[in-house]
């Protein structure tokens, strides 16, 4: 603390603060604390696939922490057998040397396992053994008693999936001539391991808003149809989600020609 006067009662002695090992100690305790907090939640986590973890690696600056190290050694993670940890030679250097490989080879992630499920809200034919009768209404459309808030799961949770592998979500829809096609879905998602039918259940929560835009596709691309003695228009069109290293993308395809991405907002 160059420029300061000598202040011993404070600790500034020659242009130099003083710290206590309490109190240094004081300033890292509630960051390991929460490190380790996290490394016991991934560890739990993996226990509950059924797999059995054997070791922690520390990467990072401050993987090489000796007292991070020590207080990571001495912590009991409830395990049947003991955890390693390791922090490897050049622990320091591990981020940018990892950013440089994954800029010259790609990722080297090359499946990954998804975490929940994704699917979307549906109507559906009213099934007396799954629905309830709260979620029943008549379409005249269709003609029959029919379900309200339902899911329909595109992905299942727990999965493996690259970003060559492609999950459909087919819309269908009607519309009226000179009317501009554009139509809204909204992609849900739940964590439990089997997902559940009805969009009411506290683990489905809405994840983003799809906006598919086919403004652009001539009139005479989509089919006529005949509703309530009016003729309209109806398209079939499928968004395909794809699962990458940071993101999910989505892309809109109709009668087999892509239409580019399709504008996505997170909730």
């Amino acid at each position: 603390m160059p420029g300061f006067a000598n202040d011993p009662a404070s600790g500034i002695i020659e242009g130099q603060f003083e710290l206590t090992h309490d109190e240094l100690k004081g300033c890292f305790d509630p960051i390991v604390e929460q490190i380790i907090e996290l490394i016991q939640g991934q560890i739990d986590a993996i226990f509950g696939t059924g797999s059995v973890p054997k070791y922690v690696f520390l990467v990072g600056g401050f993987g090489e922490s000796d007292y991070l190290m020590s207080r990571l050694s001495a912590h009991n993670f409830g395990t049947a057998r003991r955890i390693e940890i390791i922090s490897p030679d050049d622990a320091w250097s591990t981020v940018s040397r990892g950013a440089v490989l994954r800029g010259l080879e790609g990722s080297l992630v090359k499946n990954r396992r998804c975490r929940r499920n994704y699917g979307t809200r549906i109507n559906t034919i009213f099934d007396l053994t799954i629905h309830h009768e709260e979620d029943a209404f008549y379409s005249t459309d269709a003609g029959m008693k029919m379900a309200r808030n339902q899911v329909s799961w595109i992905v299942e949770k727990g999965v493996d999936t690259d970003s060559n592998t492609k999950f459909q979500l087919k819309c269908g829809t009607t519309f009226q001539k000179d009317e501009k096609l554009r139509r809204g879905a909204i992609l849900v998602a739940s964590d439990l391991d089997i997902a559940p039918h009805s969009y009411r259940d506290k683990s489905v929560h809405d994840l983003c808003f799809l906006m598919a835009d086919l403004s652009m596709v001539p009139e005479s691309e989509f089919d006529l149809v005949n509703i309530n003695r009016q003729t309209c228009l109806s398209a079939q069109f499928t968004i395909e989600m794809a699962f990458e290293s940071a993101e999910i993308k989505f892309q809109l395809y109709f009668k087999g020609n892509c239409y580019g991405q399709v504008k996505t907002t997170f909730h």
